[in-house]
Parts: C-alpha cells; sequence; structure tokens
C-alpha cells in the first residue's frame, strides 16, 4: 500500500477540519442564541480558522512522530499524542486570535483574557477529538496490518501450493519416464516365470507408486508414515533391477510416523542417493534412511556410501532445491536442508519442527 505524500496528507487535513468547523461552528450558533444566517455564517468561520490552525500542524505532527513513537506501548504513544497537541493547540489558538485582530475582526483590547477563555474550550475539544483521531487511526494501522499479513498468508500458501505441485508432477515425470519403466517391466518380466509371486508384487508396488504421485495431498503436507510407504514401494522396485548392488535399510521410529512431512520429500532424498550412489557404480551402494528427534526438531536423514557431491551449488530445477524451498515455504526458519557430500559417503538431512503433525 502506497504511503501518501506530506502535501496530500497536508490537503486531506484541512478537508477534514473544513468539516470540523462546520460542525463545530453549527453547534455553538444553536447552542450559543443565534439567530440569523450571518451569525451562523461567523461561527462556522471562526470555529474552521481555529480548527484549521489548530488541527493542520497537529496532523503533521501526528505523521511525523508516528514511526518514532511505534516503538512505544499503546499507552505511550497515546499521551505522547495528547502532551504534544496540548501545547500546540494552545499556540495554534493564540495564532488564530492573533489573525483574527490582524484582519480586523476582533480589536486588540483584551487579547489575554480572550485567548485565556478561547484556550479553554479549544484545549477541552482539542483533548476529545484528539483521542477519537487517535482510536481511529490506531484502528485503521491494525486493519492495514491485518491485511498485510492476510496477503502474505495467502501469497505463501499460493507458493506452497505451486512448490507442491511441481514435486508431484516430478515425481510423476519420474515414475513414468520411459526408462524408469521399461527397466521396472522388464524385470518384472524376467520374474514371471522364475518368481511369479514376486513378479505380481513388483506389479502392485509399480500400481501404488503411480496412484500416490497422482493422489498427493494438495497441501504438500503428508505423514511420515505414508511417505516411508511411498519409499519403500520405490526401493523394492529398483530392488529387482539393481539386486545386489542396491542394499538399503530403514530406521524410523514409530513415535515418528505421525510428523507432517512434504510429500516426496525422504523420496526425493532416495531417488538421488539411487541415482548417483548405486546406478552410477559397477558395485552399487548401499542406501541407510533413518529418523530422529532432537529437542523440538525432527531429522530425516539419507546417506550412501556413494562417490558424494558437492551440495553448495545445486542446479535450478533440482529435486533437492526444489525440496530446500518447500521447507522454508512450510516451515521457516524451522526447516532446513543440509548437504554433507564427501569422498566416499553423501549424507542428506531435512530438518524440521517435530510439533506439527499432518491429519
Amino acid at each position: 500500500m502506497a504511503t501518501p505524500s506530506l502535501s496530500a496528507i497536508a490537503l486531506r487535513s484541512v478537508a477534514l477540519n473544513c468539516g470540523w468547523g462546520l460542525a463545530l461552528g453549527s453547534i455553538f450558533f444553536f447552542t450559543g442564541g443565534g439567530e440569523t444566517t450571518a451569525d451562523w455564517l461567523r461561527s462556522v468561520a471562526f470555529s474552521t480558522t481555529y480548527s484549521n490552525f489548530i488541527g493542520l500542524p497537529g496532523t503533521i505532527v501526528f505523521v511525523l512522530m508516528g514511526p518514532r513513537l511505534r516503538r512505544y506501548r499503546p499507552t505511550g504513544q497515546v499521551l505522547a499524542y495528547l502532551l504534544v497537541l496540548a501545547p500546540m493547540a494552545a499556540i495554534g489558538c493564540a495564532s488564530a486570535d492573533a489573525f483574527f485582530v490582524a484582519v480586523g475582526f476582533r480589536s486588540p483590547a483584551g487579547f489575554l483574557a480572550r485567548f485565556a477563555e478561547d484556550a479553554r474550550v479549544t484545549l477541552i475539544i482539542t483533548v476529545v477529538v484528539g483521542a477519537a483521531v487517535i482510536g481511529y487511526e490506531r484502528l485503521r494501522a491494525r486493519l492495514v496490518d491485518a491485511e498485510t499479513r492476510l496477503r502474505d498468508e495467502e501469497l505463501s500458501h499460493e507458493r506452497a501450493l505451486r512448490l507442491a505441485s511441481d514435486a508431484q508432477l516430478s515425481s510423476l515425470e519420474s515414475r513414468i519416464r520411459p526408462h524408469f519403466l521399461f527397466n521396472a517391466l522388464n524385470a518384472v518380466l524376467a520374474l514371471v516365470h522364475e518368481d511369479p509371486k514376486r513378479a505380481e508384487a513388483v506389479l502392485e508396488r509399480i500400481t501404488a507408486l503411480l496412484r500416490a504421485s497422482l493422489r498427493a495431498d494438495p497441501t504438500g503436507l503428508v505423514a511420515l508414515r505414508d511417505e516411508m510407504s511411498l519409499v519403500v514401494d520405490y526401493l523394492e522396485i529398483e530392488a529387482v533391477r539393481f539386486e545386489s548392488r542396491l542394499r538399503w535399510s530403514v530406521d524410523v521410529p514409530d513415535d515418528l510416523m505421525a510428523t507432517a512431512v512434504p510429500a516426496f520429500s525422504v523420496q526425493t532424498l532416495v531417488e538421488n542417493a539411487v541415482k548417483y550412489a548405486a546406478s552410477a557404480r559397477r558395485e552399487g551402494a548401499s542406501i541407510r534412511i533413518g529418523a530422529s528427534r532432537d529437542g523440538q526438531s525432527v531429522s530425516l536423514h539419507v546417506e550412501d556410501d556413494g562417490p558424494g557431491f558437492d551440495g553448495l551449488a545445486l542446479p535450478k530445477g533440482h529435486g533437492l532445491e526444489t525440496l530446500r524451498a518447500r521447507l522454508a515455504t512450510h516451515f521457516g526458519d524451522a526447516g532446513a536442508l543440509e548437504i554433507a557430500g564427501t569422498s566416499g559417503r553423501a549424507r542428506v538431512t531435512v530438518r524440521l519442527p517435530a510439533a506439527k503433525a499432518a491429519a
């Protein structure tokens, strides 16, 4: 929301002060025994002049003081405004009285006595109107803050949905990628005569994997138990293809299975290990998947004995880079992705809040 310029604020203040002058002048006219239209116009003119001599400087002070007073409590802000407005009202009242004398509306005689009377009424009106304006501005500021927070939350939610959709599409693409399907189906064909039951089990896992990719939670968060089911299906399929070259183990405590994790998060780590460790080497690789609780956070890690890699400069669109962005969107500073890659060992860790649970 653009901040109006000081000149625009001043013009708005003049218009508002004229409105106050019209209202107060009419009140003084009817309560003071005024009879003619000239009396009413005179009363309105005097009230409008006082309102502008007092209200315009007060408005400018409000604008200039606002940013400096936001650090204080609401009560302190109100007291500061009123302490500034009171002497400004007295100065504005004296200036208006001097203006009336200068233009010939009043005589210089009795200036101090008239000022004392006018100042008393002006201070009462200033305190009442000032308190009303302060309350209005505070409510308006709270409304603007609420709208800003709501807009930020909506943008964050939209970004989370977009990243979840990207992850879902990436997962689906990896499942239906020709070489993956051809390799998996060829492995099944080889098992049909040798081990029909295992061939049927692999087909069921392929079906479950594709179904999970298509029906992922639109919020992008799933229970860890569902994520691990997806990971096991994937590894069982790849185990048929790589045979003894792919060795894997899972160590995830039961009490962490309800933890909310981004959909395809652990699966992304495992697929990365299969691609760069097991597939890239003749001897294959051993992959270990684990989870642990550390205070208020949960760590999910995938470790392999492959060649390792440098995670400092992941290319745009890489699965791990996308996962890092999703963690930041869902969990803010509480979510992180850490890569520890050395020669002969690679470990990727996802850290996220332990308190959050998936439905």
